[in-house]
This record gives C-alpha cells, structure tokens and sequence, in this order.
C-alpha cells in the first residue's frame, strides 16, 4: 500500500534539527504582524495581528517595550526582537 507525505511531513536529515522547547520559540518570532503605527504626543499606538496595543501592554504573549515609527520592540519568552512595519511610513499633520 503507498502513502502520500506532503512536503512538509518529509523529515531533512541534512538540516539541523533543533530542540522541540526552541522551535516553539522560533516559530512565536515569526507569529508578529505589524500593519499600523500612530504616534502622538501623549500616546504610541501599533497595530499588531489586528489588535491595538500601546507601550507596556501585551499581545499574544508578547511585551510591547517600544514604538517608533517604522518599528516595535516585542519582547517574547525574555527574548527582545524588533519587528518592522508592513505599511510605509507617512506623516500626518493636524492642519
């Protein structure tokens, strides 16, 4: 009898294989989508996986430690990583 694997089922035996405890951390990493930053004055607000968060606040288990204008500083699981913004830069002034 044949069994169909699809690729992603097949096992590499020339890749390195990394322990279960940090493939679970790569792959949180890679679980961040910004797709908004607004900056004022007296707030900083990002966009990340369609929710709002501001500095100091959570999101899917991520600490949001800063946020600037192209960028957000996540920290996951201790680890501190900068992800960038899917969408340009564009300022906006009050008129």
């Amino acid at each position: 009898m044949a069994t169909s694997l699809s690729a992603a089922q097949l096992n590499d035996p020339t890749q390195p294989q990394l322990p279960a405890a940090l493939l679970s951390e790569a792959e949180a990493h890679d679980q961040f989508t910004v797709s908004s930053i607004i900056l004022r004055k007296r707030a900083r607000l990002a966009i990340i996986n369609e929710q709002p968060v501001r500095e100091g606040e959570h999101v899917d288990g991520a600490y949001v430690a800063r946020i600037e204008a192209t960028r957000v500083r996540l920290v996951v699981a201790g680890e501190a990583r900068w992800v960038t913004t899917l969408a340009e830069p564009s300022v906006k002034t009050k008129r």
